[in-house]
């Protein structure tokens, strides 16, 4: 993918198939989903009842002014993810986070991270692996309400702060916002789910994705490709991209900033306010039998009103007991 670094994910990449080649050899999956018939993968999640996977999850953010790169974040962390349930028509899946790792000199970010140590996501996908609803997201909701109350109390009477963390949480008032805000690496797991890809041939639509700011959806492009199958280690690799209208992008953001007095006098007139983008790229290795995703990297890039980009680097790898136990 042109904005991934492939030599980079290559050499990542190389040991989590040699681990998953070593499970698969003494699983019980049985259907196939590579088709080399019509040179075609499915991706479609053929998951045992109460199975258990686990992965680690690693997040880089920073952003970029010039040439300049400033803002560094990382945040790790390992998830188990099990399937508490299967029917002939859905799948429910609990994630659980544990041993958070952060590096970061935002004191609201370490504590409100490290506060998700144990936390339980509950999803149902339908049969195929496509996520339908956050079951527990009122639990969520609740945990993220009580997580900023308690930093409140902990890093003093700041009402700069305290009026920040108010509006944060604001964010987690629904399931949609629960989606939309909290269960990234969930969402960009199952991304692949539900669809027959033919290999070489780029797919393409438009979806709509929340709006953060209010107001009505915001129309994105996505494109999909299947880049390679291999038949021997049976599994299929993928590429994604997804691009949000950057007009509606810049009104949403703009009628946000307008309504809620950020910028305050400093807000200049629309036909004066930059443009900005939102895009991402998805490299992702599934599976072909069982629809478990072995390797996933998700690089996202969002202008901003300054016009610094902002970057966000998410890595899913597939974790063996031995990888847990180190």
């Amino acid at each position: 993918m042109k904005k991934l670094d492939s030599m980079k994910i290559n050499q990542r990449l190389g040991l989590h198939l040699f681990l998953w080649a070593g499970l698969v050899l003494l699983s019980p999956y049985a259907q196939a989903q590579i088709d080399l018939a019509d040179s075609s993968a499915q991706v479609i999640g053929y998951w045992m009842n109460q199975e258990v996977q686990s992965y680690e999850i690693s997040l880089e953010t920073y952003t970029v002014n010039k040439e300049d790169t400033s803002s560094i974040q990382t945040i790790k962390y390992k998830v188990d993810i099990s399937v508490l349930d299967s029917t002939s028509s859905d799948y429910t899946i609990q994630w659980v986070y544990k041993d958070y790792e952060v590096n970061t000199q935002n004191p609201f970010l370490d504590k409100m991270v490290k506060m998700g140590e144990n936390l339980v996501v509950k999803v149902r996908t339908n049969e195929l692996g496509v996520l339908q609803e956050v079951i527990n997201w009122k639990e969520i909701r609740e945990f993220m309400w009580n997580a900023g109350d308690m930093i409140k109390g902990e890093l003093g009477a700041d009402p700069t702060l305290n009026k920040f963390i108010d509006r944060s949480m604001k964010t987690y008032n629904s399931e949609e916002a629960i989606r939309a805000n909290t269960i990234h690496d969930i969402l960009q797991f199952y991304t692949l789910h539900g669809a027959k890809y033919p290999l070489g041939e780029q797919l393409s639509g438009v979806i709509q994705v929340r709006n953060n700011a209010g107001g009505d959806p915001i129309d994105t492009n996505i494109w999909v490709s299947l880049d390679e199958i291999n038949v021997e280690d049976d599994y299929a690799v993928f590429s994604v991209q997804q691009s949000i209208d950057p007009e509606k992008l810049t009104d949403a953001t703009y009628e946000f900033l307008k309504q809620s007095g950020t910028l305050g006098a400093n807000l200049p007139r629309r036909e004066a306010f930059p443009g900005l983008t939102s895009d991402t790229w998805i490299y992702a290795v599934i599976h072909g039998s069982s629809g478990w995703p072995i390797y996933s990297e998700q690089l996202k890039e969002v202008s901003s009103v300054e016009g610094t980009i902002r970057v966000e680097e998410r890595v899913i790898s597939y974790l063996d007991q031995e990888d847990e136990q180190n």
